[in-house]
C-alpha cells in the first residue's frame, strides 16, 4: 500500500518555481539565488551587508564562489553596491527594485499556500 504524500512542500515548490519563471529568478543558478536570498534577508533586518560579510557566509559556498556570484548578481541588476559611510574601503550590498519585486511576488504567492 502506497502512503499519500503530504503535498504542502510540493505546493510551496510550485509557487516558487512559478514566481521564478515570472520574475527572472529562474535564470539564476541555485548558488546565486541563495546569495541573493541571504542579501535580501540581512537587508530586511535593516542593515545592508558588507561584501566581506556575505563572503564569510560559508553555508553559501567558498569565498571565491560567493564573490563571483555577487558580481553576477550586480551585472544582472539584482543587487547594487554602495560605499560604507563608516569605512570608505568597504562596499555594502543592497537589493535592487528588481530583487525586491521578486521577493514581494514570492511572499504574495506563498500567502496563497499559507493564508493568514
Amino acid at each position: 500500500m502506497v502512503k499519500k504524500v503530504d503535498d504542502l512542500f510540493l505546493k510551496v515548490n510550485g509557487v516558487i518555481n512559478s514566481v521564478a519563471d515570472e520574475t527572472g529568478l529562474a535564470r539564476l543558478d541555485l548558488v546565486s539565488r541563495n546569495v541573493l536570498i541571504h542579501i535580501c534577508a540581512v537587508s530586511a533586518d535593516g542593515a545592508n551587508p558588507r561584501v566581506t560579510e556575505v563572503m564569510d557566509a560559508r553555508q553559501l559556498g567558498s569565498r571565491q564562489t560567493i564573490h563571483g556570484r555577487i558580481h553576477e548578481l550586480m551585472q544582472h541588476g539584482w543587487v547594487s553596491a554602495v560605499t560604507d559611510d563608516d569605512d570608505g574601503r568597504a562596499k555594502l550590498l543592497q537589493p535592487t527594485p528588481l530583487a525586491l519585486k521578486a521577493v514581494n511576488r514570492l511572499s504574495n504567492g506563498l500567502r496563497t499556500v499559507f493564508p493568514r
